[in-house]
């Protein structure tokens, strides 16, 4: 009699468990469609301007583009590691030296890690990168999602005139996928 009533009790916390929204049982950070783990390609494009507070210098970028894949998407984070990162419409150099990975936490907040880039003009010269975990902004689910950067970014190299850190303010919007969610 008490294997029935115990088999009974492990059969009600079952129907229980089915019948919690998935997001109480633990969802991936970035799902698409909604509910479903997304791992693959990330690709964003600029929306508007990037502007970077270099020292003296204001750089305003009016084309980025940057593509990546998930290569983690659990409870707590997901992670996306970065392949191609380009800045083309900046007026001055801007090479990307390291891609790095940016890290998406529960709610939205970004960060991101190993990146590094040279920024030059007239004569002056910066290297500017993304630390372990430097706090890049946040990202909005939607169709499509955004991504708005609010980043104070440290200095590698350079001499006096680079400023450290440099502001990096923007918004880039998610093309692939469409529609990317965030739980």
């Amino acid at each position: 009699m008490k294997s029935v009533k115990t088999l009974i009790l492990v059969i009600a916390g079952a129907v229980a468990l089915a019948a919690l929204p998935a997001s109480a049982m633990g969802n991936p950070i970035i799902t698409s469609p909604a509910n479903s783990e997304y791992t693959g390609t990330i690709d964003m494009s600029a929306e508007g301007s990037f502007a970077l507070q270099w020292g003296a210098a204001q750089t305003t970028c009016t084309e980025a583009t940057t593509k990546g894949t998930v290569v983690t998407n659990n409870t707590t984070q997901a992670a996306i590691s970065w392949s191609i990162v380009m800045y083309p419409g900046c007026g001055v150099t801007l090479a990307v030296l390291a891609k790095g990975s940016m890290t998406v936490e529960s709610g939205g907040g970004v960060s991101g890690s190993g990146s590094e880039f040279t920024v030059a003009s007239a004569g002056i010269s910066c290297v500017y990168g993304t630390g372990t975990g430097t706090k890049l902004g946040s990202m909005k689910g939607g169709t499509p999602a955004t991504l708005t950067v609010s980043a104070k970014l440290p200095k590698i190299s350079g001499g006096f005139l680079c400023a450290n850190p440099a502001t990096w303010t923007g918004s880039m919007k998610i093309t692939e996928p469409a529609t990317l969610l965030f739980d």
